[in-house]
């Protein structure tokens, strides 16, 4: 006998002890199949899995090609099964599942005694109750692959305010993982100012995301909450390389598709009515004061006369300073008044505790007489790099410092540091106070000398 006529013999004689016990046992069950909206199959796949089965007679489930209204050609089958209720029905395909199509899952009562699916003999089920009226009847049901879902941003009710670090997005769902980036801009279109940027997003809907900003926003401007994909493989924003994301459907048509759509930033209304508190009085008010919570209002303590900032430098050194949280010193321009929107210049990570020497560069040349202020500013993220999320923790007021107008001495003239003696013409200056102090001393002591001795 040959191989092939005795795997016949045997699947005969098997199908047929499977038919004479249901025959023997028979319960009275309802043909149906369970398939979900969107089943858990990828394109590429060379199996699917059939959520829930039930027979009222020995047979398959049998996976066919098709269209969306009704089945083709069948791409495989599952082993043979007895009257029951079945999950998570594994069935083995012919080839892989191409991107998008729709595969049919229907039933098959074994009809030729054997343990074997035969196309053409083996009959697909019908049912009244339980078939699909789209196909006669038939016990067959449309398998759709999960569709990714669609980019989009909802900005509406969107919580930015004045003053505020920062704004929160009320819903956000991405079909690839990625950031949303916060913009400076106008109520048009957004700059290439980059003012934040959300935690790394995976795929899928997400709700209230928070972008934080590097300053605070201002009342009545736009900014721009916009899409970006992470095509790096890692999770850190790389603004050349992640790049924006366009969808026809729910981008932005005025900017070619682009997610990206703009936020306007609520002012905070004036109130007249409340009493002006003299800035002398809110000068008395020590920087160790505690707030409403009872903790101390600063985490930083630095003396801003020890700094050193000269003019025609590129660099700030604090001698002396301590704060209490990891994180950096960040130097902001600004004028006597307060700071500006612009960071000049932030040191790499520093430790919580008591530091020396401080060195801060900055990205420009100081001029004598500007105001540049400092500020601490907490590592948030765990990482070792400032950014946008750090910036909502900053730690305490800023420390406003006034750049000297003495440039430091070339090199080996004994004024290269900022330390050493001042130039000449001051020095000169000094000596002669200090002699004419000492010219009024000396008369002093002889007028006393002469009032004793009389």
């Amino acid at each position: 006998m040959t191989r092939h006529r005795l795997r016949r013999a045997l699947g005969a004689l098997f199908g047929g002890a499977v038919l004479a016990a249901w025959g023997a046992a028979a319960v009275a069950l309802a043909a149906a199949i369970d398939v979900p909206a969107e089943a858990t199959f990828e394109a590429g796949a060379e199996s699917v899995a059939v959520a829930s089965v039930t027979l009222d007679a020995p047979g398959y489930v049998v996976i066919h090609e098709g269209a969306s209204t009704a089945p083709g050609a069948v791409l495989g089958a599952s082993t043979l099964m007895t009257p029951g209720a079945y999950g998570d029905v594994e069935v083995a395909l012919d080839r892989e599942i191409e991107d998008g199509e729709v595969l049919w899952a229907v039933l098959y009562t074994e009809n030729n005694l054997n343990s074997t699916f035969d196309a053409g003999i083996d009959m697909s089920v019908t049912d009244t109750e339980s078939g699909n009226p789209a196909v006669d009847g038939l016990v067959a049901f449309p398998m759709r692959m999960a569709q990714a879902p669609a980019v989009r941003i909802d900005v509406a009710g969107a919580d930015a305010r004045e003053g505020d670090r920062g704004v929160t997005v009320p819903a956000v769902t991405l079909d690839d993982p990625g950031y949303v980036v916060l913009y400076q801009g106008s109520e048009s279109v957004f700059s290439s100012a980059i003012l934040g940027r959300s935690a790394f997003l995976e795929a899928g809907a997400h709700e209230d995301v928070r972008i934080a900003a590097s300053r605070a926003l201002r009342g009545g401007e736009t900014v721009w909450a916009v899409v970006h994909a992470e095509a790096g493989g890692d999770t850190t924003f790389r603004g050349e390389v992640d790049l924006p994301v366009t969808d026809d459907g729910n981008g932005n048509p005025a900017l070619r598709g682009l997610v990206a759509f703009p936020v306007r930033v609520a002012a905070v209304p004036t109130q007249t009515d409340l009493p002006v508190v003299p800035d002398a009085l809110l000068d008395a008010v020590p920087d160790d004061a505690p707030d409403e919570a009872g903790a101390p209002a600063a985490a930083m303590s630095l003396d801003p006369v020890i700094v050193v900032a000269l003019s025609g430098v590129t660099s700030i050194t604090v001698p002396v300073m301590t704060i209490e949280a990891d994180g950096y010193l960040v130097v902001t321009a600004g004028s006597a008044d307060g700071p500006a929107d612009a960071v000049i210049g932030v040191s790499h990570l520093l430790r919580a505790g008591d530091l020396a020497d401080v060195a801060v560069e900055v990205d420009r040349r100081l001029e004598g007489g500007e105001f540049v202020w400092l500020t601490v500013v907490r590592e948030s993220t765990g990482d070792t790099t400032f950014d946008g999320l750090d910036v909502e923790a900053q730690d305490g007021p800023a420390v406003r410092v006034q750049v000297s107008s003495l440039a430091p001495g070339p090199a080996g003239t004994g004024g290269a540091g900022p330390l050493d003696a001042p130039p000449p013409s001051t020095a000169t200056g000094l000596m002669a106070l200090l002699a004419a102090v000492g010219v009024l001393l000396g008369g002093l002591a002889a007028g006393r000398a002469l009032t004793r001795s009389g």
